[in-house]
């Protein structure tokens, strides 16, 4: 990235599902292609898992249907999906239907009665997360964390607390080998780490009429200057119907709560409370930049602010939407009838589909398509806000791609990038020390390196905050230049993969040990 100047984004994002289009590539297969097939890819897990969470908590085909498809053809995560192209996002979004059925399993059974296999669905789903987007992980834990204190009597429940603690034991030993990684990046001497987060961000929040959008324009942006121009930032129309449900049985709970749905009741509130907080935080209306103005809320301003885009939290208005709408027409069917919510059932989702092919045509007739068949046809300048570069560095060093020595003492020539992330050129040194400043970014961890006798080089980093190779007196030869993941890196990820292993095999004897007694 960068003409080869090299960009932190591995440390920061997690890359586990983009193996899948990068063993594609890797077999000659076009890189739009390979991003197509991703997208499929992720389409279908998001409707599994979907099938999957909602129909549990249902129990109901017809009610996980129309759960599933309004979550599914959100249209904000088509926003992420085509117009932002968000992959982190809209693939983290695959897995919050998990973290819902997840704490419903867990919230749900009686506590005495709750096994191993209980937290599995919440370890899993965070974890889904985890791998994907670090923000998605930072809003998730903010709503998991306010549920559990809606429920604190159950949360300290003494078996229910112990479970929901080994899961989160769980969830850090299995995805170590991310939050370790990432941690050591925080305190790299990076924009994101360095600066001082200024907050400003309540202007990129959306206007709460567009949580109400039916036809969005799959053209735009975020700004902060109005609605002119703006991406859909709508959860969609079926998942507003379903929460106005909710909210219609609330206020007239005396006439359709009956003793067969309270407990329907209870989480239909739940979720719609939820999901209004998370409707609030996405919009203009929450004070985020009022927060920072106390000297001793400055830390936290800085902790919300960066999510960077407040309507990320439409995301979370999906899920816990798509959650309330199951409670509410379950409680609809035992009040009227199946056969009279059908209804309603049906209005949802044909404006989903109104609302889903708005979106698509708008896509497919308006929107400039550009095909990348391979890296080559990639503009490696575009790097987003450039929160991961080393403090103070400037993304205009791009434009020099030669590397800058003294030609009076250093003879280099046949500087190349040789692949698999080393970077060599052959050096004779003459006269007394000298050093050779690199096209390459400086980040805590490169080494530099005799390519035959594996004699080590010292590196600094210069005001340039790129690599600079001190080459001692009389040296001849050739020097790689690669960066080095620390050891500890390694043991995090191998403790990651003996947890999963070893959880996946715990589960597997518990099963089959139960299957035997039953």
């Amino acid at each position: 990235m960068m003409q080869g100047y090299g960009y932190a984004t591995p440390i920061f994002y997690p890359q586990l599902f983009l193996y899948i289009p990068a063993i594609l590539y890797s077999m000659y297969v076009p890189l739009y292609i390979s991003y197509y097939i991703y997208i499929f890819v992720v389409n279908v897990a998001t409707t599994l898992i979907a099938w999957y969470s909602f129909g549990k908590i249902a129990k109901n085909k017809r009610i996980t249907f129309i759960a599933c498809l309004i979550y599914c053809l959100s249209i904000y995560r088509f926003t992420n999906i085509f117009s932002r192209s968000a992959v982190g996002e809209y693939t983290a979004l695959t897995f919050l239907p998990l973290v819902i059925y997840g704490l419903y399993r867990v919230y749900e059974k009686d506590s005495k009665k709750l096994e191993f296999s209980d937290i599995l669905p919440l370890v899993f789903g965070v974890t889904g997360i985890i791998q994907c987007h670090v923000l998605s992980v930072e809003m998730a834990a903010q709503f998991i964390a306010l549920f559990a204190l809606i429920y604190f009597k159950k949360t300290f429940e003494k078996k229910r607390f112990f479970m929901l603690l080994a899961s989160i034991i769980m969830v850090l030993f299995i995805n170590i080998g991310v939050i370790y990684v990432l941690y050591s990046g925080m305190n790299m001497e990076v924009e994101i780490s360095s600066r001082v987060e200024e907050g400003n961000i309540q202007g990129q929040g959306a206007v709460p009429a567009q949580l109400f959008t039916i036809f969005g324009d799959a053209e735009g942006t975020s700004n902060s200057t109005g609605t002119r121009h703006d991406i859909p930032f709508a959860p969609g129309p079926g998942i507003i119907i379903g929460c106005g449900a909710m909210l219609w049985i609330a206020l007239n709970r005396k006439k359709y709560i009956s003793e067969a749905v309270k407990n329907n009741y209870k989480r239909g509130v739940t979720g719609l409370l939820l999901t209004l907080i998370a409707m609030l935080l996405s919009t203009q209306l929450f004070p985020w930049d009022a927060i920072g103005i106390s000297f001793k809320l400055q830390k936290i301003e800085a902790f919300l602010s960066a999510v960077q885009f407040p309507w990320r939290y439409i995301g979370i208005v999906m899920a816990c939407g798509s959650y309330t709408t199951i409670e509410a027409l379950n409680i609809l069917d035992d009040f009227y009838g199946r056969q009279k919510t059908k209804c309603l059932g049906l209005l949802m989702v044909v404006l989903t589909f109104v609302s889903v092919g708005y979106f698509c045509s708008n896509y497919l007739y308006v929107m400039d398509n550009t095909i990348i068949y391979s890296e080559y046809d990639c503009n490696d300048r575009l790097i987003g806000t450039l929160e991961y570069l080393p403090s103070h560095a400037s993304d205009s060093l791009a434009d020099n791609t030669n590397p800058i020595y003294d030609s009076g003492s250093l003879e280099v020539y046949d500087y190349a990038y040789e692949g698999k992330g080393v970077t060599g050129f052959n050096v004779v040194n003459n006269s007394a020390e000298s050093s050779i400043t690199l096209p390459i970014y400086y980040y805590k961890g490169y080494v530099a390196y005799d390519s035959v006798s594996g004699q080590n080089f010292d590196i600094v980093d210069d005001t340039r905050k790129t690599i600079t190779v001190i080459i001692p007196e009389g040296y001849s030869g050739r020097i790689n230049v690669r960066f080095k993941a620390p050891v500890k890196w390694r043991v995090a990820e191998a403790i990651s993969f003996v947890s999963l292993i070893g959880i996946v095999t715990a589960y597997i004897l518990i099963y089959r040990k139960k299957k035997v007694s039953d």
